[in-house]
């Protein structure tokens, strides 16, 4: 019961806050839409020994998350265009990607496809550099087209969207029953990185009523910016994460290792968000710079 809350807790906060920094920095809030919420708690509260099979198949999705989150971004404005309602264009483009999604869960967790132990460093590596090109080559260069409003307040944004908050904390205890019943590392391993934050995420801002149609296009659009780098954030702190984990399951009993695993959790993520400031830091200087 305390893990499962601990995981509606936390993924919640991290849905709000997308939220909130999609009005700031909508370009940051795309690279966090694969942030490593759940992956994390989930790698913690699971025995040492059953890590790296789940660690394996939970490496695969952060990258298919992405894909599928440019593949919305880059859809959203070309179904708008052809006639649908913001709101009806992103369920419809959820719907299509949700399918796809479990689609290829599924294949995964029946072929017990996943990324071998020795080549986990590489792959991470190969993430971060492909991430770190394709955020380069397919910028969005809309630096201006920013809100010229001031954003909402943390309260204002808790208010508007408490039904939606609601929702979501239900659809992942969900979720979370589903990963009690099923305990094979294919499956959790899948369901620790369910998408369930992005894709709730993008169809709020997709159906804000505060914003004008074309301003939720333009939102999305700077977000798509940083959606490849989000990914290579993720996958090297599951490796790292599990790495560390690994050597502290060997030199502490079970106290101990909650203990020092908690507060080591709390710092890979602030090494996340680290990571994701600073490339946005980046991007933004090199666009002031071209344009």
């Amino acid at each position: 019961m305390i893990e499962s809350a601990a995981k509606v807790l936390v993924g919640t906060i991290l849905y709000v806050a997308v939220l909130w920094a999609a009005r700031r920095n909508p370009r940051a809030a795309g690279m966090m839409l694969t942030f490593p919420t759940l992956n994390g708690i989930t790698m913690l509260v699971m025995q040492p020994s059953e890590l790296s099979p789940i660690v394996g198949t939970m490496l695969l999705i952060p990258f298919i998350n992405g894909l599928f989150c440019a593949l919305y971004l880059s859809g959203f404005d070309r179904v708008v265009r052809a006639g649908f309602s913001p709101p009806a264009a992103s369920g419809l483009l959820i719907g299509c990607v949700s399918v796809v999604w479990l689609t290829t869960a599924w294949v995964i967790s029946q072929n017990g496809w996943n990324v071998p132990a020795d080549d986990r460093n590489v792959y991470a590596l190969a993430l971060v550099l492909g991430g770190s090109l394709l955020t380069w080559l397919l910028p969005v260069r809309r630096a201006k087209a920013l809100h010229a409003s001031a954003p909402a307040r943390l309260g204002h944004l808790l208010h508007r969207n408490r039904i939606r908050i609601g929702l979501f904390a239900i659809a992942l205890s969900a979720v979370l029953i589903v990963d009690r019943l099923e305990h094979s590392p294919a499956v959790v391993g899948l369901l620790s990185a369910l998408p369930l934050i992005a894709f709730f995420t993008l169809h709020t801002l997709a159906s804000d009523p505060e914003l004008s149609p074309t301003a939720r296009r333009e939102e999305l659009a700077i977000m798509a910016n940083g959606v490849w780098f989000g990914p290579a954030v993720a996958v090297v702190f599951i490796v790292g994460f599990w790495r560390w984990l690994a050597a502290l399951a060997g030199h502490v009993d079970d106290t101990g290792y909650l203990a020092v695993g908690v507060p080591s959790l709390l710092v890979g993520w602030g090494l996340c968000i680290a990571a994701i400031w600073a490339c946005e830091r980046l991007l933004r200087r090199l666009a002031a710079q071209v344009a």
